[in-house]
């Protein structure tokens, strides 16, 4: 089992960190990510960086930190089995985003990997399960028993 904090750890898609950058005047999600950061408790695989093209203080901060924030580092079998079991049972949410690949599937498996009782892992999207919902990483987690929210449920889990 991997421990990297206290607490739930968060694994990051890239339309959290864009949701982040569209709430430039919200001074709480900085305080937030600064301390889950120092807490060990904040991550993304290294294909959710890849597509953050567009420029913003979030942005810039997660690249600033990409590689303290991509995890696993190594890949043991379990996560690319899991990997290749969420591209197999979701094919809509890895298609090519011309030369690169989607990160949702590996955000996912990161999850699906290394979740347990004793320390959630937990995956932060933009996505919710309204619109086609296979397509989705909620949909995906929720089938495969892996709490997925929204940074506003976020926000709220982190301020209590």
């Amino acid at each position: 089992m991997v421990r990297l904090g206290n607490g739930p750890i968060y694994v990051f898609d890239a339309s959290a960190w864009l949701d982040c950058d569209g709430r430039a005047g919200d001074n709480r999600i900085p305080t937030i990510l600064d301390r889950l950061f120092a807490e060990g408790r904040i991550c993304h695989p290294k294909e959710v960086v890849g597509e953050l093209e567009r420029p913003g203080a979030v942005s810039d901060w997660v690249k600033a930190r990409r590689t303290a924030l991509n995890f696993p580092r190594g890949l043991p079998s379990e996560y690319a089995q899991n990997v290749g079991l969420v591209q197999w049972r979701y094919p809509a949410m890895g298609k090519v985003l011309g030369i690169k690949r989607r990160a949702d599937p590996f955000v996912v498996a990161v999850a699906l990997t290394y979740n347990c009782d004793e320390q959630p892992w937990i995956v932060v999207a933009g996505e919710t399960l309204n619109h086609r919902p296979r397509r989705k990483i909620a949909g995906a987690c929720d089938e495969l028993g892996i709490l997925c929210i929204t940074i506003d449920q976020f926000i709220e889990r982190e301020m209590q």
